[in-house]
């Protein structure tokens, strides 16, 4: 199968009629001197000085023309992104991985894949880390396994998984690893997020941390039912008490 030549270009700095109608007035002018004027030089001689003169003269016309030839523009090689969600709120202290910290365990994990993160997937895939709770940050893999507390306020999966896919638009997506125990999750619906990352193709692996045995807690949320009180004035508190861990439970609560 022959080969595709790159097409050949000129861009002159001048139009190209008035550089070869120079050359061609060069020319003539060159064999009128030559065969009319030098009446004394040998026509050997003449007619190499003819061939000469026009070389040169060929060469400049070519100079002049400025040809060049357009080669496919390299597109940059770019690694796809693979990225790691570590989950960073504060639920992650919870000592229930053995005699340590959800967190600790989960920078024990990655440093013994250590080989497998930095090697074999950096070897393929740009690999990115992020913690999140509240937020999105970027994070290193040395930031991670370096861990022993976090102080997230909450556990934003949605708002993660959108955050680190914008993080890297244009570019092509591995997957995605997101680390968390799935406590105190808040934000944005999850499953539409899902469902959004499967449209683009875009797989996402979860791993989970923390004792299967739910954890004893309770938390109670009050607001008023209007913006403001004035002292003295009457106002209606309303209070939502919730809990985990407990099972046909009752409580009286006083206020």
């Amino acid at each position: 199968m022959p080969a595709i030549m790159n097409p050949l270009l000129f861009q002159p700095p001048f139009p190209m009629q008035q550089i070869l109608g120079l050359g061609v007035a060069l020319f003539l002018l060159a064999l009128i001197s030559y065969f009319h004027g030098a009446k004394d030089v040998g026509p050997v001689k003449r007619i190499f000085l003819v061939l000469l003169r026009t070389l040169v003269l060929a060469g400049a016309v070519l100079v002049l023309c400025r040809p060049m030839t357009m080669g496919p523009k390299p597109e940059p090689v770019e690694k796809p992104v693979f990225t790691v969600l570590v989950d960073a709120s504060a639920s992650m202290n919870t000592k229930d991985e053995g005699n340590g910290s959800r967190i600790k365990a989960v920078a024990t994990g990655l440093q013994s894949a250590q080989a497998a993160f930095l090697q074999d997937l950096g070897e393929r895939y740009q690999v990115n880390f992020y913690e999140f709770s509240d937020e999105v940050l970027p994070s290193t893999f040395e930031q991670v396994i370096s861990r022993q507390t976090v102080k997230g306020t909450k556990t934003d999966i949605a708002s993660a998984l959108f955050g680190a896919l914008n993080a890297s638009q244009g570019r092509k997506h591995a997957g995605v690893l997101l680390i968390t125990d799935g406590r105190d999750n808040a934000g944005g619906d999850v499953t539409r997020v899902a469902t959004h990352l499967k449209s683009l193709k875009v797989p996402v692996w979860t791993t989970g941390v923390g004792s299967l045995t739910e954890t004893k807690d309770l938390y109670v949320t009050a607001r008023l039912n209007q913006n403001f009180s004035f002292a003295r004035q009457p106002a209606a508190i309303k209070v939502d008490l919730s809990q985990t861990g407990f099972k046909n439970w009752y409580a009286k609560v006083n206020l």
